[in-house]
């Protein structure tokens, strides 16, 4: 019986939340830290040193808690993959994870962007074309998407690293299909799939262009505005020069249609991208302070590197798991009260609590 089903298909989705699916039913990860360690071993796909996964996991415990817990941890990730053809294989050199019979989605992605960087336009097959149409769906969602790791800055290094191969190959292949689509006169498809592009990736520009050349081809110059605005909030989002074209074009739209501005994108409706790891290590400093640790963290950075949205991100997090939040303001130049950032920070907290006026 054991083999009769080792010969169904395990589905493997790591393009967002990691899901491993076999047989129809979704296998459950006892720990983050066992997820974690499975895409690891599934995206390094080669041996791995003990001595490496201890490092990237349990790199503030001793050696020999570290060693503890990795043999924990593939105890638990090897009775979850019992059902499937997947195993973990261990030797005195390190361990490999080995599958078969599986649907993996960044197996797929591999495979269709060396297929697209590996041939000549005159070879395009028509299989190609389907395998890549079919690969869209799986592209909506970033690598690991929401998953959070609580501990391991290493592990988040590591992720930012994938996260970007991964992006770079999943704009390969959009650009591959909006092309194809263009080639077929099929200028719906072309529209709707540059837009799924621009939401996939916000801040790569290239899929806005895109967007604005095809929209260029419509009638819909209301649609087209938008467009550009999108394209114009990303570039400075970006702290980048803006396509001089683009800006004409922009003029001139305004104009034919009466527009004194531009739809305009809110700020804080442009995705957060980009900054994961550094996100992740204010994530994992908190957890630190909130087991009794005292830290100061400092976010430094060059005029428009996203500073102030990094800080909102993490303080949108805190608050909504509880965390007390105080906030205070000092300025570079100018004559300020001494303390005047923890006198604006305790005001604040005082007035909420209605607390006594010689507080």
């Amino acid at each position: 019986m054991l083999k009769q089903r080792n010969k169904a298909i395990t589905q493997i989705k790591i393009l967002g939340y990691p899901t491993l699916v076999h047989d129809g039913n979704v296998l459950k990860f006892p720990t983050r830290k066992a997820v974690a360690l499975f895409v690891y071993l599934l995206v390094e796909a080669n041996q791995q040193s003990r001595e490496k996964l201890m490092d990237i996991f349990w790199g503030e415990s001793s050696f020999s808690a570290a060693a503890a817990s990795l043999r924990t941890e593939l105890s638990r990730l090897r009775r979850v993959l019992a059902p499937t053809a997947l195993a973990l294989k261990s030797d005195k050199q390190g361990i490999r994870l080995e599958y078969q019979n599986s649907d993996i989605d960044i197996v797929r992605l591999n495979s269709a962007f060396h297929a697209i960087a590996g041939g000549r336009s005159s070879e395009v097959s028509g299989e190609l074309i389907n395998t890549v149409f079919a690969l869209l769906p799986l592209l909506a969602e970033d690598f690991l998407g929401d998953f959070v790791l609580d501990e391991g800055l290493a592990f988040a290094q590591w992720r930012q690293y994938r996260q970007q191969e991964f992006r770079q190959k999943s704009n390969a292949v959009f650009a591959f299909a909006v092309q194809s689509y263009l080639a077929q006169d099929d200028l719906p498809g072309a529209e709707l799939t540059a837009q799924q592009w621009v939401q996939r990736d916000y801040l790569h520009l290239a899929a806005h262009e895109t967007l604005i050349q095809i929209l260029e081809l419509g009638h819909d110059q209301i649609a087209l505005l938008a467009a550009i605005s999108a394209y114009q909030e990303a570039a400075a989002e970006l702290d980048l020069e803006i396509n001089t074209n683009i800006t004409r074009l922009a003029n001139h739209l305004s104009q034919t249609n009466n527009l004194e501005e531009l739809p305009s994108v809110s700020p804080a409706q442009l995705p957060f991208v980009g900054r994961a790891t550094y996100l992740q290590a204010l994530k994992i400093a908190f957890n630190k302070v909130r087991n009794g640790q005292s830290l100061v963290i400092s976010i430094i950075g060059e005029s428009g590197m996203g500073k102030s949205r990094l800080a909102r991100e993490f303080l949108a997090w805190a608050d909504v798991i509880g965390a007390t939040i105080l906030t205070g303001q000092a300025f570079e130049y100018g004559s300020s009260f001494p303390y005047q950032p923890i006198i604006d920070a305790l005001r604040a907290q005082v007035d909420r609590e209605n607390a006594p006026e010689d507080l």
